[in-house]
């Protein structure tokens, strides 16, 4: 899983160019390309913390991919299942561009996607600091 997230009031930020962008950064990561260190120690770290919770399987499988990065291994992601992810944050004005259509649109950016399975996540999230306190009571 990748995401990424932004305001809108971000010029031209729309949910299907945020997957895209999750999606580049996944291929490239488990290609090993345009990346000067190893992103899967980071997600590995991230994965390893006692708060988050993540599956004993899940954490090898993030470690066997650094471990084969720093040994120059290198992947195909149409081998993998991967959940590109977008969060746009409406700085506290509700605005349902970022919902209208999306299904459509994200169907035709997908068929771009080279994959084993895909899950697509979209979050349209009103305010930043109502996530936070979405977060924070979890």
């Amino acid at each position: 899983m990748e995401s990424k997230s932004g305001s809108s009031l971000t010029s031209g930020i729309t949910h299907p160019n945020k997957v895209k962008e999750a999606y580049k950064d996944l291929k490239n990561s488990l290609a090993g390309t345009k990346s000067s260190n190893n992103p899967w120690k980071n997600a590995y770290n991230h994965a390893s913390h006692i708060d988050v919770g993540t599956a004993t399987n899940i954490r090898k499988n993030i470690k066997k991919l650094s471990d084969e990065f720093d040994n120059n291994k290198f992947h195909n992601i149409k081998d993998f299942n991967i959940i590109p992810a977008s969060t746009i944050f409406l700085d506290g004005i509700w605005n349902d561009k970022y919902s209208k259509d999306i299904i459509d649109e994200l169907q035709e950016i997908s068929e771009e996607f080279e994959f084993s399975k895909l899950n697509i996540v979209c979050v349209t999230q009103q305010s930043l600091e109502l996530f936070e306190k979405y977060l924070n009571e979890k």
